[in-house]
């Protein structure tokens, strides 16, 4: 019998039965097809549009291509595989078509890429397919526009005080749902809308929130931090944040005026005002979110009860906007922090993030970069705050030239290398077994290297704009292969050519590898420097002391731990 591997994707969670039907339709068609079906690949709830999100395809191809398990990939319908264009359709399955793989559909038989008419009549079929998917996009952005004009609910959750209410033509409330509960199958003669929440408490709070902050001289933490101390839920069931605070109170919701199209998150069209313009793919590439001009939301005041007097609003909005920092600090550049994303704070074991601030003084510009505890930035100081840290913050670079100055002591002194030299040497002169895991290493290393292959791919042709966010990616997977690969080495001694590599040639190799660490490490180059610090270093942890003085809590840092992917070092001068 031939072997095929069957693909299996549905557009959305809504569509229950759709993974069900497809398989037994296809199960049925390879068996009255002669076909042996050695595999299954499942996208579930994801659009056939989205290349990134579907990773059960992507592992499809590259066990197909790599492995050669199958020779047919079978799916009920080709949309399955992809409603994109002609152009990112060929892109995604040109390697299956030169690893001699092909597509068979229940609905419209074998796909013909090798003859001049059958690849002309295949790209015809996709253009239709991925023209569907626009109408589709197109006509669904229209039905919420429409809806938005009249005041109703487009899809969007109920505010913090409001609770969703399904209404009938004639105005009349037919069933309430609350946020997180499942939505109602609705006729096409009711529309939702909002009404004040049946939870007394929760209006309570929110008119506290508006009345407290209009008439007080506080902050939005302050506010935030009362709520936590009165053990009062936020808006998801957790805490309270001054973002929270901050969003309730510039929501007009409150007054009764319904507001639509803030924003533009779809990839084919967005909303400007009262019409729907095309958006050109390019855009959505470079940012999947776009901010909408005022003059494009959409307005509809007196769609719902007002939760808030316009006095107390307009108040609260004022002294909102009155507050608003004027002189914010640079974001920081790449690559500016060398030890960015290790640093961890001591006394509440989140990360530390860099910050970079400017400073005018007597003519002068002076630039400060730190790392500073992450929860003191987000939740203020533990001294006031309930959720909040100290102050702990050290110097970006004090603390980049301690650690680079424990690492060349410690590590990549030249008599620690000779310790560590005579160490390799009689590890390998008495070799230990083999775990029984090796096997699973070994499949682990080869989907990482296939992780990393299609990784390289995506980042080739990926905007300037994704280079940031993927480069750390695929240095992570990199890390994460040679830490297995480094694992296999030390279980066995490595095979070259089918003969044992010999003592000597290992010890050079990795004795080689620590001298272009610790050259790096020297470098004038601060890439290469990050480089080192970046691939060497798992964590650095340091730990502060609190002082007082005139009043004021001070944190001094007294220690820490530099913690490598293989080893633990300690010293309590850092």
């Amino acid at each position: 019998m031939t072997r095929a591997v069957v693909y299996l994707r549905r557009s959305s969670a809504k569509q229950e039965k759709s993974i069900d039907d497809q398989r037994v339709f296809v199960q049925q068609y390879a068996g009255t097809q002669g076909y042996e079906i050695v595999g299954e690949y499942i996208d579930d709830a994801i659009s056939g549009d989205d290349n990134k999100a579907r990773d059960a395809f992507w592992k499809m191809r590259d066990d197909l291509v790599s492995g050669k398990i199958a020779e047919f990939v079978l799916v009920w319908a080709y949309d399955r595989i992809s409603r994109n264009d002609s152009d990112e359709e060929s892109a995604a399955m040109f390697p299956l078509r030169e690893a001699g793989v092909v597509v068979d559909s229940v609905t419209e038989g074998l796909i013909d890429r090798e003859s001049f008419e059958g690849r002309i009549t295949h790209v015809v079929k996709q253009e239709g397919r991925h023209n569907f998917l626009r109408d589709l996009a197109k006509n669904s952005l229209r039905g919420r526009l429409n809806a938005a004009k009249r005041g109703h609910l487009a899809g969007q959750a109920a505010p913090y005080g409001f609770d969703r209410m399904i209404v009938d033509d004639m105005g009349q409330h037919v069933m309430r749902v609350k946020n997180g509960e499942p939505r109602p199958t609705r006729g096409g003669s009711t529309h939702v809308s909002l009404v004040e929440s049946d939870d007394s408490e929760v209006v309570e709070t929110l008119r506290w929130i508006f009345d407290y902050y209009a008439n007080n001289d506080v902050g939005l933490r302050t506010v935030a931090d009362i709520l936590n101390r009165k053990g009062i839920l936020g808006p998801r069931g957790g805490a309270w944040y001054p973002n929270t605070i901050s969003h309730i109170l510039r929501n007009e919701a409150y007054v009764g005026t319904f507001v639509y199209a803030k924003r533009t998150e779809a990839k084919f069209y967005r909303i400007a005002g009262d019409t729907i313009q095309p958006r050109p793919v390019a855009d959505y590439r470079q940012a999947k979110v776009r901010k909408n001009d005022e003059s494009q939301h959409v307005r509809v005041p007196g769609a719902f009860p007002s939760l808030v007097d316009a006095e107390t609003f307009s108040s609260a909005g004022s002294r909102l906007r009155g507050r608003k920092r004027t002189g914010r600090s640079r974001r920081k550049q790449p690559d500016r922090y060398s030890l960015s994303g290790l640093v961890v704070c001591g006394c509440c074991g989140h990360r530390m993030s860099g910050v970079h601030k400017t400073r005018r003084k007597d003519r002068k510009t002076y630039e400060y970069s730190r790392y500073v505890c992450s929860t003191y930035l987000k939740h203020g100081d533990a001294k006031k705050y309930v959720h909040g840290c100290f102050h702990c913050q050290v110097g970006d670079g004090a603390l980049t030239e301690l650690v680079t100055k424990k690492l060349q002591e410690n590590v990549l002194k030249s008599q620690n290398l000779k310790k560590l030299e005579a160490a390799i040497r009689r590890q390998l002169s008495n070799p230990q077994p083999k775990h029984a895991d090796s096997s699973g290493l070994q499949k682990k290393l080869g989907r990482l290297n296939s992780e990393i292959d299609r990784a390289a791919d995506r980042l080739l042709r990926a905007g300037d704009d994704l280079v940031d966010i993927l480069s750390p990616k695929l240095r992570s997977l990199r890390q994460e292969r040679d830490r297995i690969a480094e694992r296999l080495q030390a279980e066995a001694t490595p095979d070259i050519m089918g003969k044992p590599q010999s003592t000597e040639a290992v010890v050079k190799s990795a004795m080689d590898r620590l001298q272009t660490l610790s050259n790096d490490l020297r470098s004038t180059s601060a890439e290469r420097r990050r480089h080192v610090l970046q691939s060497m270093i798992h964590s650095v942890t340091l730990e502060f002391e609190q002082t007082e003085k005139n009043g004021r809590t001070f944190s001094k840092l007294k220690g820490g731990v530099i913690e490598l992917s293989n080893a633990v070092i300690r010293d309590d001068k850092i």
